[in-house]
């Protein structure tokens, strides 16, 4: 890869690092209040979803990790 597609592609990275870091901040806003919630509205509807959002956006934050990790590794090749 040449200089100029390494540099695009860190841009890129950057970007998604930007982008994961907002993803971050939602999920623990999403965690800290399901956290507040009386625990019979945990239990409720409602408090389940949150507690299942809570855990695919975490999920998601992971994969979009190992997706910046892999790029990364394109351009210190």
């Amino acid at each position: 890869m040449n200089k100029e597609r390494r540099k695009r592609l860190q841009k890129v990275i950057d970007q998604l690092s930007e982008l994961n870091d907002e993803l971050h901040d939602i999920c623990s806003e999403e965690e800290d209040a399901y956290d507040n919630m009386p625990e019979g509205l945990q239990e409720a509807e409602r408090g389940q979803q949150m507690y299942e959002n809570i855990d695919e956006l975490s999920d998601q934050e992971s994969a979009l990790e190992e997706v910046m990790s892999r790029l990364q590794d394109i351009v210190d090749a």
